[in-house]
């Protein structure tokens, strides 16, 4: 499953073809309340494997969680 979310972490964050785009991030645990993003920027949970895309505002909250 990792290589899977690896493999579209990479596609979101630089096309897939080293090109700009959204920005991923990553860390241990949940990034609402954690971590600050733009709308559009994507997380990945080292520790659990969860995947989230960060849907509005501009603070460390509006996370979505898309892969548990």
């Amino acid at each position: 499953m990792w290589a899977i979310e690896q493999k579209i972490l990479g596609v979101l964050t630089d096309g897939g073809g080293g090109g700009a785009g959204l920005g991923g991030l990553s860390g241990s645990g949940s990034p609402e309340g954690a971590v600050t993003a733009s709308p559009g920027q994507v997380y990945t949970d080292v520790s659990t494997g969860g995947f989230w895309n960060k849907v509005t505002g501009a603070g460390n909250t509006g996370w979505n969680q898309l892969v548990v």
